[in-house]
């Protein structure tokens, strides 16, 4: 601090943190996402896991993760000290991202897409995809505001 002024020098420079996941991935194809993420943490069965926000020409929206799937894919590949940052493996996410983008819906429908994953114990196990905007909006053709999630199907 400059004593004379009460203010910072020149030298001092704020900080921020940023995580990969809040970057650019609506700009890059599904193929180039990070297979490997780091997400705000701790992740538990009953917590919503932001994995990326999206952006499109009606803005920014976000893609969200139950923790409880990533909880049975085993996803998470570290988690930080006091679980503040937890990585997770995203790959088998981002294929259903991509197939709902390209108007894949599974065995549902816009706004509520439902496909399987395969566990590591070699379970399928259900999940929807829900577009927020897309469900209370299904003949909208503007680009989702969303947010859209990945749940386990009950």
């Amino acid at each position: 601090m400059d004593r004379d002024f009460d203010r910072p020098t020149e030298s001092a420079k704020p900080t921020g943190r940023a995580l990969p996941t809040h970057g650019r991935q609506a700009e890059r194809p599904a193929a180039a996402r990070a297979a490997v993420v780091t997400v705000e943490g701790p992740i538990n069965a009953r917590s919503l896991v932001t994995q990326s926000f999206e952006r499109n020409s009606e803005g920014r929206y976000e893609r969200k993760l139950a923790g409880e799937l990533v909880l049975a894919l085993d996803a998470i590949v570290e988690t930080g000290r006091g679980g503040d940052t937890v990585r997770i493996r995203v790959e088998r996410f981002n294929e259903l991202w991509a197939r709902y983008d390209a108007g894949d819906y599974g065995s549902g429908s816009v706004g509520q897409a439902v496909y399987t994953i395969e566990t590591p114990a070699g379970v399928e196990l259900p999940v929807w995809l829900i577009d927020e905007d897309r469900a209370a909006s299904p003949d909208e053709t503007r680009p989702t505001h969303g947010p859209q999630r990945i749940v386990p199907a009950r």
